[in-house]
């Protein structure tokens, strides 16, 4: 069994026992309750039963003469006595007769759960003042009503002997019930646990499987399945990244060995210098393909945004032009615009969307800043298709192959240009409205302010 298994069923236990106890407490409070409440409707029935007893014997007293016991219509388990102020027992009932008082004496009407010394079992006892008309100016005395509470005590016993069997029952059925409920609620998280055990990293196709309740776990599932789509994505988008940096980085080296191997078989014809011309130029064409796999390295894995400074966009613009190429002219123009902006980023950007034009211009590359924070860069070449406007902006995309593969360029400077421009909230775009070459739209945020200057 997995660990993800035993962890399922783990929650399943805990769930279980969560609503055991809580169900347990509930009912043992509910219980108790119960037999407290039963307890004191049956003290009422019995108070009220006493006191009528007592308006009775009450009434019997206010005659002429005292009857000689005092008679219970409740049966031989009625007790009753009437006591002098002296402690005498004047009257009692047969059950009474000859015992001692059944309770201290009151001032006033009072109901009381004792022990009286007909029998060691508990009384509910009712004691009232009386006045016995049929003796000398009228006699005070006290009565007393007696009850046994066996009944109630009966009652609860039978109570509580009948929740000590529901109560364990009941639980036991309600454990039975959460747990068939929590694992049949469980059970496409197992599906889903399954699915992605077996997804490795050659294989990120496979997707969870969606349950149609449309509760949390169906959504659980779905965004694990676009989870599982981006990282589809990441990885086949890192694979071809590997994949052409390693045939980028092969054609260079191809060369070096092959102008390499020539001199070594061929010494007598060997011209040093030529030799190192070659290599220092396919040496310097690999150091930028790795200083822009770098910045593109860094620049995906960066938290924070650029370092941001008021800067001269213009300045900027002139400072980036450093192409050049025998017959292309470079022209820079615009306004002073000041812009809250990564310098040395900025410059990498329009550097690259001039080398860029440069490198595919016929005669003319233009540099214009705009006032808005906009630095379009034309040149006079063949253009870009309108169907790929999009494309070129790709990493290691050329669109000609033989010429661009051999002139230095990889494919990313766009790439860059294209990210430092969305990483400070502005974009690279191509104007496909122009015609007679490429245009290359570079935004940024807001400017700061301006003032007109041609350069």
């Amino acid at each position: 069994m997995t660990r993800g298994g035993s962890g399922r069923r783990s929650l399943r236990a805990r769930v279980t026992a969560t609503a055991a106890v809580v169900v347990t407490f509930v009912l043992l409070a509910g219980g108790a309750g119960l037999v407290l409440v039963q307890q004191e409707v049956l003290l009422d029935g019995i108070d009220d039963t006493l006191v009528q007893r007592a308006d009775d014997i009450e009434g019997l007293l206010g005659g002429d003469s005292l009857p000689d016991q005092l008679a219970s219509r409740d049966g031989d388990d009625a007790l009753a006595q009437v006591v002098t102020a002296d402690g005498d027992v004047l009257l009692a009932s047969p059950v009474a007769d000859g015992s001692a008082p059944l309770a201290p004496d009151v001032d006033r009407q009072a109901l009381r759960t004792i022990d009286i010394p007909v029998d060691d079992e508990p009384f509910r006892v009712l004691s009232r003042p009386v006045v016995i008309d049929a003796g000398p100016a009228g006699t005070a005395a006290v009565l007393h009503v007696a009850t046994t509470l066996e009944p109630v005590s009966e009652s609860r016993m039978a109570l509580v002997a009948s929740l000590a069997v529901g109560l364990p029952v009941t639980v036991l059925v309600l454990c039975g019930v959460v747990w068939w409920v929590v694992g049949r609620t469980l059970r496409p998280v197992a599906a889903i646990q399954r699915q992605v055990a077996a997804i490795s990293g050659v294989d990120l196709g496979r997707r969870v499987p969606e349950p149609s309740t449309g509760d949390e776990i169906a959504q659980l599932a779905r965004l694990m399945n676009d989870m599982l789509d981006r990282l589809e994505s990441a990885a086949a988008t890192q694979r071809q990244f590997t994949s052409d940096a390693a045939h980028e980085l092969r054609s260079p080296l191809t060369r070096l060995r092959a102008e390499l191997e020539v001199d070594l078989a061929h010494p007598e014809t060997v011209d040093h210098d030529r030799t190192t011309r070659r290599v220092l130029h396919d040496v310097a064409g690999m150091q930028a393909l790795v200083d822009d796999l770098l910045f593109l390295a860094r620049h995906d894995e960066a938290d924070n945004g650029p370092n941001r400074a008021s800067v001269d966009l213009l300045a900027i613009a002139h400072e980036a032009v450093t192409a050049r190429r025998d017959g292309v002219a470079v022209e820079v123009s615009g306004a002073d615009v000041v812009v809250d902006a990564d310098r040395r980023q900025v410059v990498r950007a329009i550097r690259n969307l001039v080398d860029n034009a440069v490198r595919h211009a016929r005669s003319q590359v233009t540099v214009e800043v705009g006032r808005e924070g906009v630095v379009t860069v034309t040149d006079d070449g063949p253009g870009i298709p309108f169907a790929r406007a999009e494309e070129v902006f790709g990493r290691f995309v050329r669109l000609d192959e033989a010429r661009s593969a051999g002139d230095g360029g990889a494919g990313l400077g766009l790439a860059i240009s294209r990210g430092i421009a969305r990483a400070h909230g502005g974009d690279v775009v191509l104007d496909t409205a122009h015609v007679g070459g490429a245009r290359m739209v570079l935004r940024l945020a807001a400017p700061r302010g301006s003032a007109d200057r041609i350069s």
